[in-house]
């Protein structure tokens, strides 16, 4: 009798793993009700074995704050069988309020995981357990908790690359999500026993060269989960750890972490994952439509093919949608027609992540392929912009008020002549070859801005050429395209400085050229023709009188220091008939100073930078180039000089 007790109790508890919850994966997710309080919401997911006939549930969910609940497995929100065999079960927490700030780990443990997972021991004596942690501090503003899109009910095959990712999105925009690998825990901080990661414990080689040994991987910014390749059927479990992340002043501060267990079913198939053609990653202008096609074929001819697709822009309003809605399968190749209606909403300055994936239906079981598409929504460009003369040798530039989004400031750049440029797809801001330098920044909420070159005035003759772009506040962030070009030419009404050439470069005996143009738009009839000119030359920023100048536009100057030197030349304008004293001064040019190279030693190297204050532009369209040359090239002749 005590024998045949023994085997009953024996033949239970086989039957009641055998029967047990199944949970193939989960996870918890945190929604904080309200950003000035310190209530949360908490969804626990679960996707089980709809195998097995003990319901997800019965486990205990602990607050992380000494307060926890037993969970109903009639308590459920939502339940469904989204795929063969696999059941979502959602359970949704009631408001918690929590005592003060402080860091949570909030958790949900439930017994018993499926019996005979390959890397772990005795799993069906093992409970399942998931946390996630929360932090509650005035500093980090507002959170919640990263999602997951994409359910892990993907199988594997032996001998082919397993993929997974998670779909992970976070609602709030600015915020980053870095990934780590971690170790199945059946209770806090203890991992379950004997866990060997899949590659070792499923052996294998990689896809392509069966010879190396198996490969698993997690990519650190995406999230792709990756097992190349599995040697040996069954089930095996992973886990992986998604941290929040946000950038206050200028340092990335830790917001929490959420945690996803899950089971992944490996099984010997004949069948071949299908392919997916989707577009190259791009930018979208806010408010504009985004349309593409995507592309699945399968090399199984008689296999169909499902397209779904993932992603933050199906969460929005309005969503992203992807036809046929639902999915089904077609045959192969068959295609789906995504498409997102943008707003000014959607601006962020990080990509969204939309991630595409074909399933086959056989023969065996069911394979998957991914792909992510990157769309960055970029802000308009200001429109309407124009630029007036203005007194005071100033220009006056306006534009159409900025109502996209979250724009903090609208920049001004300003350049000498036109620069011809059109924003490429992606291409925001300001070009770096262009020449372009930011002379202000103002309030979204002002539309226009005086240019007076910091009250110096702008140079005689010159045409200044204007682009405006916004930029968004943090933690969204986002750059607009470029406005276009507007220019305006201040009147040439005093001395125009053309150029100041290096003839000669010598410490003490160095000589420059100083050419200009006379004041041809002057009021004649206040100061009528002739005139005459003094140069001041200025070094280190002391400007004193050298020469007049009565009937020439050019100067040479020598004895100088041009090889240590940047000499600087201004030109006052007189009538020839008067005296040259302060009260008689008409005008005074701009400020132009020669050009001057300087280099920096680095290892093996020799660092050039060069630089010049002048009222006219070194950058040309059409001259395109800086030609650098150096001695020490020509084996024949050392001191020649070689492009």
């Amino acid at each position: 009798m005590k024998n045949l007790f023994f085997l009953l109790l024996i033949n239970i508890c086989v039957s009641t793993l055998a029967y047990s919850s199944h949970i193939r994966a989960g996870e918890i997710t945190a929604k904080r009700l309200g950003c000035n309080g310190s209530v949360y919401e908490f969804t626990l997911t679960a996707y089980r074995d709809s195998g097995g006939n003990i319901q997800f549930g019965n486990g205990i969910f602990n607050f992380g704050d000494g307060e926890s609940i037993s969970l109903n497995p009639e308590g459920f929100f939502r339940k469904e069988i989204i795929d063969d065999e696999v059941e979502l079960v959602q359970f949704k927490l009631p408001p918690h309020t929590y005592p003060g700030n402080g860091t949570y780990t909030v958790s949900y443990e439930e017994d018993f995981r499926n019996a005979g997972i390959v890397n772990m021991t005795n799993s069906g004596f093992v409970s399942f357990y998931v946390e996630t942690t929360i932090r509650l501090d005035p500093f980090f503003g507002c959170n919640d908790s990263p999602v997951f899109l994409i359910p892990p009910i993907d199988k594997g095959a032996v001998g082919l690359l397993f993929f997974h990712n998670p779909g992970a999105f976070d609602i709030n925009n600015g915020d980053s999500i870095a990934f780590r690998m971690t170790i199945p825990k059946s209770t806090r901080n203890t991992e379950v026993p004997n866990y060997r990661f899949p590659n070792i414990a499923g052996g294998g080689g990689t896809e392509q060269v069966p010879e190396i040994p198996s490969t698993y991987t997690l990519d650190e910014i995406l999230g792709d989960v990756e097992w190349d390749a599995p040697g040996m059927q069954g089930e095996y479990n992973i886990a992986f750890i998604a941290e929040e992340w946000r950038k206050i002043n200028g340092k990335w501060e830790l917001l929490g972490t959420i945690t996803r267990d899950m089971q992944i079913i490996i099984a010997e198939t004949d069948n071949d994952p299908p392919e997916l053609q989707i577009p190259m990653d791009t930018c979208i202008e806010a408010g504009t439509i985004l349309e593409a096609e995507i592309i699945a074929t399968d090399p199984n001819p008689e296999s169909l093919v499902r397209i779904e697709a993932f992603g933050g822009p199906f969460t929005l309003d309005p969503a992203a949608t992807l036809n046929p809605d639902p999915p089904v399968f077609g045959a192969s190749p068959t295609t789906a027609i995504f498409s997102w209606q943008t707003t000014c909403d959607h601006i962020r300055e990080d990509p969204y992540q939309i991630r595409f994936k074909a399933t086959d239906n056989g023969p065996g079981i069911r394979l998957t392929k991914f792909e992510t598409w990157n769309v960055t929504v970029v802000p308009p460009a200001p429109k309407n912009v124009i630029a007036e003369s203005r007194p005071q040798r100033s220009i006056e530039i306006n534009w159409d008020s900025y109502d996209c989004g979250l724009a903090e400031v609208i920049q001004v750049y300003r350049r000498v002549d036109s620069f011809d440029f059109t924003p490429e797809n992606c291409e925001i801001g300001i070009p770096e070859n262009g020449g372009y330098e930011l002379i202000g920044a103002v309030p979204v909420s002002q539309n226009s801005f005086l240019d007076n070159n910091a009250g110096r005035g702008l140079a005689f003759g010159a045409t200044y050429c204007y682009r405006l772009v916004a930029i968004f506040e943090l933690p969204t962030g986002g750059v607009s395209y470029a406005s276009e070009e507007v220019c305006q030419q201040i009147a040439a009404t005093g001395p125009i400085i053309t150029n100041t050439s290096i003839e000669a470069t010598d410490i003490n005996n160095g000589e420059v050229t100083v050419s200009w143009l006379p004041p041809f738009e002057i009021d004649t009839a206040i100061y009528p023709p002739p005139y005459k000119y003094q140069l001041l030359r200025g070094v280190n920023g002391s400007f004193n009188p050298i020469a007049v100048i009565e009937d020439d536009t050019n100067y040479r100057d020598s004895g100088l220091n041009t090889e240590e030197e940047i000499i600087s030349y201004r030109l006052e304008l007189y009538l020839l008939s008067q005296a040259v004293e302060q009260e008689n001064l008409i005008e005074v040019s701009a400020t132009a100073s020669t050009v001057r190279l300087s280099s920096v030693s680095l290892f093996e190297a020799i660092q050039l930078n060069w630089s010049a204050t002048v009222p006219w532009s070194n950058l040309n369209q059409d001259f395109p180039y800086h030609y650098i040359y150096r001695n020490k090239v020509n084996q024949g002749d050392q001191d020649q000089f070689v492009l």
